[in-house]
């Protein structure tokens, strides 16, 4: 037994060691790989091919960006062998008319990435300076310009912000579409939708139901709304959307009354604009000379501020503009270091019922908040009461300097409705009841 034992064990020995020898002796180079590459050469290939469909359509790409900051972007997009890109961007009225040179690259950080790495139009969406497209300091709209590939579909590729979380759509273009780009049409297109819902700012579709539902299309915020009254208010529906070489495509699809939507043109011979719903249905947008709403239904729903700025404005009234600067000179000489008051917003909180009178002073170029919190009452139509709650510490400083204001914020009955300025801007007024000589006008926000 003693001897059995003692030969099991020196073969046993003998196979541990030769199972360490083989593994020692092994090297990375042997070893056989499940997916039968090694995977930097599959990342190598992978990054091939991307830039291979990239380079492939001959007419380049038309592409939308939504930001994680909200808002919908077209471009038209041509990628080159040589790693050039140039581009169209409906980003302003100039990006959509004049073509911009940069290049690009395809890396593979954690995975497979396009990466736009000079400065481009798409770097104007998350430019950190706001003075170049405004957003958030140091992030611009929360966009992108590394793009990490998600899919390839047929004519289609999907990509998605490697830092924001963006999402990119290529579509390949047709000769016809990278024509239009080249020859100016996406820039006239834009112009004139522009030009046309800053003039006619009273929209309304028809969907066959009898009723007239409120329409808006916001240039600046890339909105598109529609707005119909229900029991117990009114009823926005909206979606992020991008000009197109023949209209407006919205981000999400909207319904109303069995209708269903993504797509709004534009119809030059009416000229105006028509919704094509996914029947083929053609409903014309019409204008109105009157808003479909009253504006004070809509408080909370389009808008939640009355912005007024320090300088003087059409709608205003005299007695409103001699208050105000009397209320400007008596904060300007409170302290030593002199005080200006700027603008003011009228900032609405519907649900809670609250409003906050924001009021901005400016001392050696630094700005500070002063805020007069009211809560407030509303009648069936529109006759607003504030009341007084508080201030904070900037407010309390100045409270009795803007008396000349505050006492007929804090005793009168407002109502609240539109204004139509000499260039057809649509802002917000707000009017005494008590005392007719007393209202203002006001930016939208």
């Amino acid at each position: 037994m003693g001897s059995l034992k003692h030969k099991i064990m020196k073969r046993l020995l003998w196979f541990c060691m030769a199972i360490a020898f083989g593994l020692t002796a092994c090297k990375k180079d042997d070893v056989d790989l499940a997916f039968g590459e090694k995977p930097e050469v599959r990342v190598e290939k992978a990054l091939q091919q991307y830039k291979s469909e990239l380079v492939s359509s001959e007419n380049g790409w038309v592409a939308t960006l939504y930001p994680a900051g909200g808002g919908g972007y077209n471009f038209y997009i041509d990628f080159e062998e040589n790693d050039r890109v140039s581009m169209f961007a409906d980003i302003a009225s100039s990006t959509a008319g004049a073509a911009y040179g940069s290049t690009y690259r395809l890396k593979a950080a954690m995975v497979p990435s396009l990466y736009f790495d000079t400065y481009s139009y798409i770097h104007i969406l998350a430019d950190p300076d706001p003075s170049v497209y405004g957003g958030t300091r140091g992030w611009g709209v929360f966009s992108d310009f590394e793009f990490a590939f998600s899919s390839v579909k047929g004519d289609s590729i999907e990509l998605k912000g490697n830092l924001s979380g963006s999402k990119l759509i290529l579509v390949k273009a047709s000769k016809a579409q990278a024509d239009s780009y080249k020859a100016g049409d996406f820039k006239k297109a834009i112009d004139e939708t522009v030009a046309y819902v800053a003039g006619e700012p009273f929209l309304f579709t028809e969907f066959g139901d009898g009723k007239k539902v409120q329409t808006s299309v916001n240039a600046a915020m890339k909105t598109f709304s529609i707005l119909n009254a229900e029991e117990g208010g009114i009823k926005a529906t909206s979606s992020f959307f991008s000009f197109t070489l023949t209209g407006i495509h919205l981000q999400d699809t909207m319904r109303y009354g069995g209708n269903a939507f993504t797509d709004v043109y534009w119809d030059d011979d009416k000229p105006g604009l028509y919704i094509l719903t996914h029947d083929n249905k053609r409903l014309e947008i019409q204008a109105s000379e009157t808003p479909v709403f009253p504006m004070h239904l809509l408080l909370g729903t389009n808008f939640t501020t009355v912005a007024v700025p320090a300088g003087t404005i059409s709608g205003m009234s005299p007695e409103f503009i001699t208050r105000r600067q009397q209320a400007a000179a008596n904060v300007y000489a409170l302290l030593s270091s002199p005080l200006t008051l700027a603008d003011i917003d009228f900032v609405f909180n519907t649900e809670e019922r609250l409003m906050d009178m924001d009021a901005y002073i400016y001392q050696n170029n630094q700005a500070y908040l002063a805020r007069f919190s009211y809560s407030y009452t509303k009648t069936s139509d529109g006759v607003f009461k504030f009341r007084y709650t508080g201030a904070n510490g900037n407010a309390d400083l100045i409270k009795n300097a803007m008396a000349p204001l505050l006492n007929y914020i804090n005793n009168d009955r407002f109502s609240m409705e539109y204004y139509s300025d000499p260039d057809k801007r649509i802002l917000g007024k707000i009017a005494s009841i008590d005392n007719a000589g007393f209202y203002f006008t006001g930016n939208l926000e």
